[in-house]
């Protein structure tokens, strides 16, 4: 019956980390007035850039000087539009054109996090993407107009960031030594960004799990009766049992990465292994996708891997333990 219980859980928050892939219904945000974040999360699907390769092309030469060598890589997103960039020396970049939301005038802050949280991991041994200055300016990314999904031009922030070389560990596959590989680099991530701080990153964000009591606007979409009583008696224990210790000052505060999953950890063959060393076949390349990076429970950085560890058609439970196991060794 536990199984049972964990499996209807897991389907659930199968559904609703699915929902950042699709969107919320919710109504139309009106531009005079603040936006909630999920009528934010709503916005960024008509605002999602509509930028094609030759325009792309253009972008890169104007502003960075960079010539592809062959032709631009469209790459997944949900909201942005990414290209990978190769050039002539065959050095990798990512060309990334930021949705309307994150670009509107008042958000170029959370940007700037954004760098400013990169070159802290990478300074620390994070391996990471890091901004590529713009040839004229010196800065991070340039605000244009530019096409969008919803017609018409919008401001988008555009930059150029390094490219982590290497394989998504959704790409490669997860079993229990890679899951504690990832754990042990969350960890190592976590005590980067120990006493790391930016006033942007103080903000309203869907996916805090702070802000899990917001989801109750979202529990009457679950169909089927039975699950949806499970979301709202774990909803309930959230209030009723964690609050309360959060509000005392327990759960210590810090600014996290916030989404740490399988398409974002990237692996690399390990050489060691190649040498015929006794190793895993696989090491923790990197991490990359920053847009979540929030100021919360610092626990929810672990509870967010752990999360999508079970999420998986592979996972079992005892993978979100693999990885607690992994990173709690950074932390003796």
């Amino acid at each position: 019956a536990r199984d049972e219980r964990l499996r209807s859980l897991a389907g659930q928050v199968r559904g609703l980390l699915d929902a950042k892939k699709t969107g919320a219904s919710t109504a139309a945000a009106s531009p005079s007035k603040k936006m909630t974040p999920s009528e934010e999360e709503e916005l960024r699907k008509t605002l999602k850039p509509a930028v094609d390769e030759a325009l792309a092309t253009e972008l890169l030469l104007k502003y960075w000087g960079l010539e592809p060598a062959k032709p631009l890589r469209q790459l997944d997103s949900y909201d942005d539009v990414n290209y990978l960039v190769t050039t002539a020396s065959g050095v990798r970049y990512t060309l990334k054109i930021h949705n309307g939301v994150e670009s509107k005038p008042g958000n170029d802050a959370i940007l700037e996090a954004q760098s400013d949280i990169m070159r802290r991991l990478q300074a620390g041994g994070t391996e990471c993407p890091v901004p590529v200055p713009t040839k004229l300016t010196n800065e991070d990314m340039v605000f244009l107009p530019l096409p969008s999904l919803r017609g018409g031009h919008v401001r988008l922030a555009v930059r150029v960031l390094t490219w982590v070389e290497g394989r998504t560990m959704s790409d490669v596959g997860s079993d229990e030594v890679r899951l504690e590989l990832a754990g042990a680099f969350l960890g190592g991530l976590s005590r980067s960004l120990e006493g790391f701080d930016h006033a942007a990153a103080h903000r309203e964000h869907s996916w805090d799990l702070a802000r899990s009591l917001d989801l109750r606007g979202f529990t009457p979409c679950i169909s089927d009766k039975r699950r949806r009583k499970v979301v709202e008696s774990i909803l309930n224990a959230f209030e009723r049992e964690l609050l309360p210790v959060a509000a005392e000052g327990y759960l210590e505060m810090g600014v996290i990465m916030g989404d740490y999953n399988d398409a974002n950890v990237i692996f690399r063959p390990n050489e060691a292994s190649d040498a015929g060393v006794a190793s895993p076949e696989w090491k923790v390349g990197g991490v990359i996708d920053f847009g979540d990076m929030v100021y919360t429970w610092r626990i929810n950085e672990l509870a967010i891997a752990m999360a999508y560890s079970m999420v998986s058609s592979w996972a079992t439970v005892s993978y979100a333990y693999t990885h607690t196991c992994g990173l709690a060794k950074k932390f003796k």
